[in-house]
């Protein structure tokens, strides 16, 4: 109510009316507008694009950003953090067909994520190991020069249990070598976005990466955890399959996917 009277959309151009409105119908939440609202308020010439770039930047997964040995997939259960890893990591094996990746399962036996990644890394070559506990993840530690990579499966966090909270109990809070990537789907609810950006929260944590876009409808929550958390989107993830399934997020891509519903590496005629 207070925020609503200051977004006098007669201030703006006709083109970047277009864009708030839109954005509006994306659900997009108030906050969001607000700034978006205020930095073209200042330029009636000025394009939309490099406004919302500063509210959600995107870091492609593979890209000079991130050169961390170690990097933990974080998140809520259910949102596809075994297959985001798995393919993540196929990906890197087919970039760099030496290079020396090894796969994680450190749920401690609370779900089937350790028998699929066991299974896809005898596939593919991988090395797997577990470490669910703080002592056989100080035991990975030890090894790691073996590894060019490691990718690390966490399970999702229980009772009001934090990621950081989780990632002391496992010995890493001083590994410096590491990044952790928040998975996230994209129709949860804003409440629960809010829980989850709360409970996620840590120093370790350092990118978003979005799945199941193939299921949602509207994309407005990708810009609203950007602006809760402060992050960046590493990866986009679409799909049932392992092959094409995921892509480095780009800022194009990202735009395409928010006004015209276009997945990645779908052409314009395959919007949705």
């Amino acid at each position: 109510a207070l925020v609503k009277p200051q977004l006098n959309m007669d201030e703006l151009s006709p083109r970047q009316r277009v864009a708030i409105k839109y954005l509006e119908r994306e659900e997009v939440d108030m906050q969001v507008l607000l700034r978006v609202f205020l930095d073209l308020k200042a330029d009636p010439e000025r394009p939309i694009l490099p406004v919302l770039e500063a509210v959600a930047p995107c870091y492609g997964f593979g890209s000079k950003h991130w050169l961390q040995k170690f990097h933990f997939f974080a998140g809520p259960p259910g949102v596809g953090k075994t297959l985001t890893l798995i393919r993540l990591a196929l990906r890197e094996k087919q970039a760099r067909p030496k290079a020396r990746i090894c796969v994680v399962a450190a749920d401690q036996g609370q779900g089937k994520g350790r028998l699929v990644l066991r299974h896809y890394a005898d596939l593919s070559g991988l090395a797997f190991r577990e470490a669910g506990s703080a002592e056989e993840m100080q035991e990975l530690l030890k090894e790691s020069a073996k590894f060019d990579m490691v990718f690390v499966d966490l399970p999702g966090l229980s009772g009001q249990a934090t990621l950081g909270e989780h990632l002391d109990e496992l010995g890493l809070t001083d590994q410096r070598d590491m990044a952790a990537h928040l998975v996230l789907a994209p129709y949860f609810s804003a409440s629960q976005y809010a829980q989850i950006a709360k409970r996620y929260s840590c120093p370790q944590l350092q990118s978003l990466i979005w799945t199941k876009l193939d299921e949602a409808c509207s994309f407005g929550a990708l810009l609203n955890m950007a602006r809760l958390t402060q992050l960046p989107v590493s990866a986009l993830s679409f799909g049932p399959g392992l092959k094409n399934s995921i892509a480095p997020a780009s800022t194009d891509m990202l735009w395409r996917l928010i006004f015209k519903h276009t997945l990645p590496g779908a052409s314009a005629e395959q919007a949705a």
